[in-house]
């Protein structure tokens, strides 16, 4: 009985040990399986981190394009609005110009003309004041100086004179429509008094 009771409790022993190393083996394969699962994991948890550095990288790149687009944008408009405030304020100063200008003629424009009506007032044959007010001077008779008598000579001495006046008129006229034209018609050139 000993012996089967040796051999029982070596069998026992046995199985107890190859249980043991079963148990053993199927620990060491949990083991493994949770390293793995560990290790998975970790490497998802790594990939995923990366991803989101990526991510965030990208993220970074584009809102520094942003900020360098803003601030080009930003300079663009600061140089933009400094060209428009030198243009206007050079608009301005041209204006200004042109306007005195335009002033300084037409009162010149108007001491010829009141000079022109009193020459044409003392000399009525020479040119008529209906030629002067409408711009067109034309001379009262006419013909060959050789043939006239010395007051015909005299006349047509004045009437010359008077053709050289409104000749100068005209030409006073013609810079004064340059120069109202030149300032853009900023300030229309003062109607013709009768």
């Amino acid at each position: 009985q000993k012996t089967e009771a040796a051999e029982n409790a070596e069998a026992k022993a046995a199985a107890d040990k190859v249980v043991a190393a079963a148990m053993k083996a199927i620990g060491e394969t949990m083991e493994k399986e949770e390293q793995e699962q560990l290790q998975q994991q970790q490497q998802q948890q790594q990939k995923d981190e990366e991803d989101d550095s990526a991510a965030d990288d990208t993220n970074d790149i584009k809102a520094h394009k942003r900020k360098e687009r803003l601030e080009q944008n930003r300079i663009s408009a600061r140089e933009s609005r400094k060209r428009k405030k030198t243009m206007i304020e050079e608009l301005q100063r041209t204006v200004i110009t042109l306007s005195r200008e335009n002033k300084d003629l037409n009162e010149r424009n108007e001491t010829l003309r009141t000079q022109l009506m009193e020459i044409g007032t003392k000399y009525p044959n020479v040119v008529s004041l209906q030629a002067i007010i409408s711009g067109t001077a034309a001379p009262v008779g006419g013909g060959d100086p050789l043939q006239m008598n010395a007051q015909q000579q005299q006349q047509q001495a004045q009437q010359q004179q008077q053709m050289a006046a409104m000749a100068f008129w005209q030409q006073q006229q013609q810079q004064l429509a340059a120069a109202a034209a030149a300032s853009g018609a900023s300030a229309a050139p003062a109607p013709a008094q009768s």
